[in-house]
């Protein structure tokens, strides 16, 4: 395929020969993640599936993405922060379902794209975490008519000296 798929964390080789094995280079599929019934189901009200069939998962590549997702709970790296993160607020199939949605992206634009997967290391995923509940917390105060003030960064050198 022209790219390394082990380089995306939690896809091991037994994944990637799957994933390979199932999917052509060029990727053919026009909604790659309805395509491996990682999407979720059109038919959805205040979080019930409405449809009369519950979704089968009998897609070879979304199992296996599926099993990567299982395993992102016991590494240290962002897909595994991510999933963590989601752990704490949804249901774990749910939460499972959707990191193997997000791994299905992954792997989607490295071979679309052709590039090697770069890790951003679990560091980004907590900077960008911190941002963006900053940014909730500054828009909830602008909302109050107050103004967040950052507050003064304590030296913790001069106190030991």
């Amino acid at each position: 395929m022209g790219v390394d798929l082990t380089a995306i964390p939690t896809i091991n080789a037994r994944a990637a020969l799957v994933i390979a094995s199932e999917i052509s280079p060029d990727f053919s599929a026009r909604h790659p993640c309805s395509w491996l019934a990682l999407a979720p189901p059109l038919r959805i009200s205040s979080g019930k599936d409405l449809s009369d069939k519950p979704q089968k998962l009998v897609n070879p590549v979304g199992q296996a993405l599926l099993v990567a997702a299982l395993a992102a709970r016991r590494s240290e790296t962002f897909i595994s922060a991510k999933h963590r993160a989601r752990l704490a607020r949804m249901d774990t199939p749910v939460a499972i379902k959707a990191t193997a949605r997000d791994l299905a992206c992954l792997v989607y634009l490295v071979v679309t794209e052709g590039q090697e997967f770069v890790e951003q290391g679990i560091d980004a995923y907590e900077k960008r975490r911190l941002s963006r509940k900053f940014a909730h917390r500054d828009r909830q105060a602008r909302k109050l008519g107050l103004q967040l003030v950052p507050a003064p960064q304590n030296d913790l050198r001069s106190h030991q000296d």
